[in-house]
């Protein structure tokens, strides 16, 4: 046999090693697949170069702010869980396919949020300055928060951010790609 042979060999098991690794490795994989995959612009617009836009009823600007797009199972399911911090002057819109009453927890949250419930374009609940679970607290311990109305977005936004800006029901949110 030759060293092509035994090259071509140990390439083969190379991958089958790092795709056994990868695929039963998730702690490693997931942080990596989501630094790494960039949208494809099919339905979905670059997270980046979102905002978006709260006006009161006579189209005043209330806030403005970096959006990131949560509008899959997956990405609804995560949320902010599991980080650190969100920057300041931005927001998690979780984007629903059905209009009805959503319910939400904070498993993995590290730090407070204020919750914004949108049906189409109009604000109509707001529960602000939701603490983190205590640590150690279990899933099942874990307070539930839903909005009084059925709603198909929900905003999530650092904790005060609905008290500095004077958000109320009624405002109107704008979503808005940046480079148009």
């Amino acid at each position: 046999m030759d060293k092509k042979f035994w090259f071509q060999l140990f390439g083969l098991v190379a991958v089958i090693l790092l795709a056994t690794f990868l695929a039963f490795n998730k702690k490693f994989l997931i942080p990596l697949t989501s630094q790494l995959m960039k949208p494809t612009g099919q339905g979905i617009q670059d997270q980046s170069k979102q905002t978006l836009k709260i006006q009161d009823s006579q189209g005043n600007l209330k806030a403005q702010i970096n959006l990131e797009l949560a509008d899959t199972p997956d990405k609804r399911s995560k949320g902010l869980g599991y980080r650190d911090s969100l920057s300041s002057g931005s927001g998690m819109l979780f984007i629903h396919d059905k209009t009805q009453k959503y319910v939400y927890w904070m498993k993995g949250m590290k730090f407070p949020i204020d919750f914004i419930w949108i049906l189409d374009d109009q604000i109509v609940d707001i529960k602000p300055d939701v603490p983190p679970p205590i640590a150690g607290q279990t899933d099942d311990t874990l307070e539930r928060y839903g909005s009084v109305l059925p709603v198909n977005k929900v905003l999530e936004t650092n904790a005060g951010f609905v008290e500095a800006n004077n958000i109320q029901k009624g405002d109107k949110i704008i979503v808005e790609n940046k480079s148009k």
